[in-house]
């Protein structure tokens, strides 16, 4: 049922998740000096303050990226997990770092893989916490996204497509999500018992209630996280019969709403309702209303004004 509709909507990705997070351990990987110094000389710098008033592209291009818009390609992107308008060039520093660092025990892709794929990577960058941008890269086989911080030692960086911990999200044949940041002395630390909270847990009769129309399982809808620091708790009942007079539904294809998951600066939070400048209508074309989009013209429950 999920690869059915991801095929057939360009929404982003959903990921599955199981088990909530444990209390995190001191499980790490060492930035190696010949992955800092490789990085340091093929891929951009970030600039350290975002242009204000924000303008999309601004960054990408100065970064020596080549950006379109869906109007200018006769394709969509090269990443489901990006939207339509996406820039294409040398991996943002910080993100190719933080993806050269993590052990082949923690990210099951050769380096050489990895280094091709980061110097023509699809990536898009999004107003921060920080000072600086916040930025989202995507390729086949993993995705790297930053969550800026006030203080920088607070920064974290989700990565999809590392083998999977008690404290992963979206374990699903081995690989899943792991939140990382970076201590005072350079290492790479797995920070995702600290920093996610704990997945929504169903009750038994909330497992009985939707296992008759669905998986009873949450997933996470990362579909938003090109442009905002924000997830969302899901489950997909089935799409010829959704779940219409549930309170969880919210007239978004056939999804059960569980919560979000809001980046606060330091850590995610677990909220039930938003405005909608934490998840926002998905892109529409020029010239047509914001939220006009059959997926979002009818309102959401859990999205205020």
């Amino acid at each position: 049922m999920h690869n059915c509709h991801l095929n057939g909507l360009v929404v982003g990705v959903l990921l599955s998740v199981v088990a909530g997070c444990a209390q995190d351990s001191a499980r790490s990987a060492s930035r190696s000096t010949a992955a800092a110094s490789a990085a340091e000389n093929v891929y951009p710098a970030v600039p350290s303050l975002s242009p204000k008033p924000w303008k999309r592209f601004a960054l990408e291009q100065g970064m020596g990226a080549a950006c379109s818009t869906r109007s200018q390609r006769t394709s969509s992107g090269r990443s489901v997990l990006l939207p339509a308008d996406e820039c294409i060039g040398p991996a943002p520093r910080p993100l190719a770092e933080v993806i050269l660092s993590l052990p082949s025990s923690d990210l099951g892709v050769a380096t050489e893989a990895r280094v091709e794929a980061l110097k023509h990577a699809a990536y898009v960058s999004s107003p921060g916490l920080g000072a600086r941008a916040d930025f989202m890269l995507a390729t086949d086989a993993f995705w790297v996204r930053s969550f800026e911080s006030r203080d920088s030692l607070h920064t974290v960086y989700l990565v999809g497509g590392v083998s999977c911990t008690d404290r992963a999200l979206d374990c699903k044949n081995s690989r899943g999500v792991r939140a990382f940041r970076y201590e005072k002395n350079g290492q790479l630390v797995d920070v995702s018992g600290h920093v996610l909270p704990p997945a929504p847990a169903l009750s038994e009769n909330e497992v009985r209630h939707y296992q008759a129309y669905a998986e009873p399982i949450p997933f996470l809808d990362v579909s938003r996280l090109w442009q905002v620091p924000v997830l969302r708790w899901v489950i997909e009942s089935d799409p010829d019969a959704p779940l219409a007079n549930d309170p969880r539904y919210y007239n978004d294809w056939a999804y059960l709403h569980f919560g979000f998951v809001v980046w606060t600066g330091q850590r995610f939070e677990f909220m039930d309702k938003v405005d909608r400048t934490r998840w926002p209508c998905r892109p529409v074309a020029e010239g047509e209303a914001a939220c006009s989009g059959p997926l979002d013209n009818r309102g959401d429950r859990f999205v205020t004004p």
